[in-house]
């Protein structure tokens, strides 16, 4: 379910980039400050609405073992919190590779809009190619997380996982 569920967050982050390269981008050269400033204020909202909408759970007490780390201050804690974050190599293989997999497309994402101008491509033509490759990427959205969920990681032991060893 969780593929399906990811599909479909997906296909509305798709859905928002379609409505700005179809519509507005055209128009991001002269009204810069305002599709800035209303991008930021629509984000505000949602977030302020998810903020007010959270509800807590029910936890348990904390162990006493976390009182005994407070005592002992902070290189205690943070000694605990290294251990338990940097001594589990699946975690950092995924980190690792979220970082190299940022790293290896923030200058498409910074600059291809610098290079299509660079190739005497208009905004808007830019803006129109990137929304039909939004379609194609939300036509392909849900049925890729279906595949997730019926041929799952899970089914096969990964060589990075601790409990397959």
């Amino acid at each position: 379910m969780l593929g399906r569920f990811f599909g479909l967050f997906r296909a509305v982050s798709l859905i928002d980039g379609m409505i700005f390269n179809y519509w507005i981008i055209k128009h991001a050269d002269h009204y810069y400050d305002w599709i800035f400033l209303s991008i930021g204020l629509i984000f505000l909202f949602g977030f302020m609405i998810m903020c007010f909408m959270l509800k807590e759970g029910e936890y348990p007490p904390v162990p006493l073992v976390e009182e005994d780390l407070r005592r002992g201050g902070f290189f205690s804690m943070a000694k605990v919190y290294f251990r338990e974050c940097f001594t589990n190599s699946y975690y950092l293989w995924v980190f690792a590779l979220l970082t190299i997999g940022g790293a290896a497309f923030a200058p498409i994402n910074a600059f291809s809009l610098l290079y299509a101008k660079s190739l005497g491509m208009t905004t808007e033509a830019y803006g129109k190619w990137i929304f039909w490759t939004y379609v194609c990427s939300l036509a392909l959205a849900y049925p890729l997380g279906s595949l997730v969920d019926r041929f799952h990681a899970s089914a096969w032991d990964s060589p990075w996982d601790p409990s397959c060893r």
